[in-house]
């Protein structure tokens, strides 16, 4: 098992939202727009700022794919808890990871496309924005369901030294609860729940890099004992295969 690469990987997850967080704040989009900006003020964000949001763009869609090694190289690790005969949490953190991507792709391409053409009906500008920041804060199901992918496949792990610490779970748990309030930005347009809000946006990102940064750690450090364990059982191996 070659654990450089499984260390190389885990850290892909920090890595890819960090870049994100950069093409965000290129795109002037930190902090996030006022869901009720009127009409004209979005357009000449869009209109004054069209190099900078595609550059932006451009950097949040790079972003998206270096998030898959992250997910594959979690998913190693809790298959090793759950078996080969059915990993299906693993498989589902595995699926849930990598559709994830969407949540930094598709609303970096609804922004590049809003400042392609800035000079378009500006209902139009505003209704690409408006779907670009719900695609931001709105879609909390995929990470919802990832957290609680590994939450289930830690509680499960019975065995003398667990792949990961208990705390782990617990933390997924609390992770999937703070990210449901972004999916209520649908319902607001000023407030801590409107996409720009304490808890729809503020604390589900600090979480979502929480995260990230938690759990590749801790894969890195599963990777490292796993290292272990099979460097001190090869002798007996061979000594039992002579």
């Amino acid at each position: 098992m070659n654990t450089r690469w499984q260390i190389v990987c885990a850290w892909c997850g920090p890595a890819a939202l960090v870049v994100f967080f950069i093409g965000f704040a290129t795109a002037g989009f930190f902090p996030p727009m006022w869901p009720d900006l009127p009409v004209e003020q979005v357009v000449r964000a869009y209109s004054e700022h069209a190099t900078a949001i595609r550059l932006g763009t451009f950097v949040m869609v790079f972003s998206s794919g270096v998030v898959t090694p992250f997910a594959a190289a979690l998913s190693v690790h809790l298959r090793r808890i759950e078996g080969p005969e059915a990993p299906v949490l693993s498989m589902t953190q595995f699926a849930a990871g990598t559709t994830g991507i969407m949540m930094f792709l598709t609303q970096a391409m609804f922004w590049s496309i809003a400042a392609y053409r800035p000079g378009r009906n500006p209902e139009i500008t505003q209704a690409l924005n408006d779907i670009a920041w719900f695609f931001t804060v709105m879609p909390f199901c995929l990470i919802f369901v990832q957290a609680l992918a590994v939450a289930g496949a830690v509680f499960s792990d019975r065995r003398p030294r667990p792949v990961f610490p208990r705390w782990v779970g617990y933390l997924n748990l609390w992770c999937a609860l703070l990210y449901v309030p972004g999916g209520t930005c649908t319902f607001f347009k000023i407030g801590p729940l409107a996409w720009n809000g304490l808890f729809a946006f503020w604390v589900p990102a600090c979480v979502y890099l929480t995260w990230f940064t938690v759990m590749a750690a801790q894969v890195t450090r599963a990777a490292k004992a796993y290292r272990e364990e099979l460097t001190m059982s090869a002798p007996d191996a061979h000594t039992v295969a002579r």
